[in-house]
């Protein structure tokens, strides 16, 4: 395949990968628009603990909790250390050796405009 073939069958791909991610969006904003709807009931109901067999799905459904923690940001990691440093120069100086440590690499990608 030549360059100009292999261009044009790279956009062609990117097309078809950006109609699938859109259609993945869609068919998620859905399913948590649903999910939430789901477990309000369950919830008002008192149905936490039940399973939903779905027989037509050949499939159980079941509502479960789990923790999610907020990201680890520099901000956060900032206020934890001047919060137990009480020294914003020593605060500043680590925050910058944690910035200044992390691996850098350059990657090369295609981009359609």
């Amino acid at each position: 395949m030549n360059f100009n073939d292999s261009i044009i069958e790279w956009v062609k791909i990117d097309n078809v990968q950006r109609e699938y991610l859109d259609k993945l969006k869609e068919l998620r904003e859905k399913k948590n628009k649903l999910s939430d709807s789901l477990v309000n009931h369950i919830q008002e109901n008192d149905m936490e603990s039940n399973v939903f067999k779905i027989t037509s799905l050949d499939t159980n459904v079941h509502m479960t909790k789990t923790n999610v923690q907020e990201s680890l940001t520099f901000k956060l990691i900032e206020e934890c250390l001047y919060e137990y440093l009480n020294d914003q120069y020593k605060t500043n100086d680590i925050i910058n050796l944690i910035k200044n440590r992390r691996k850098k690499t350059e990657k090369y990608n295609m981009v359609q405009k």
